[in-house]
């Protein structure tokens, strides 16, 4: 049996591997390859503004990366939802979202 001390020292050495997806750049690659060109698809390239819930920021950063390679003037829009972990990122350092974020979402 582990002392508490051995099973914490164990949780640490997880932690130290475990990306969050914020810090994640293939948190971004996937929305970029996936989303972003499926938007682009959908839509035939006729997309002048996207908008997006915020989570870890991963799709908005993806997606617009695709869509704004396909077709510069894109406009991208951050709706930033309260209690999203992102504002927590930014203001507490904290990827977390303390309350079930419900109202994110992708709107082309």
């Amino acid at each position: 049996m582990l002392t508490w001390t051995q099973v914490r020292h164990q949780a640490m050495d997880l932690i130290r591997f475990i990306k969050t997806h914020i810090d994640n750049n293939s948190n971004i690659n996937i929305f970029s390859r996936h989303a972003g060109k499926e938007i682009w698809e959908q839509t035939s390239g006729r997309v002048s503004a996207f908008v997006c819930g915020a989570g870890t920021g991963g799709t908005i950063a993806g997606v617009s990366n695709y869509l704004k390679s396909q077709k510069p003037a894109v406009k991208v829009f951050l709706a930033d939802p309260p209690g999203s972990s992102l504002h927590n990122k930014v203001f507490s350092a904290l990827c977390a979202c303390p309350q079930s974020n419900s109202s994110s979402g992708v709107y082309a």
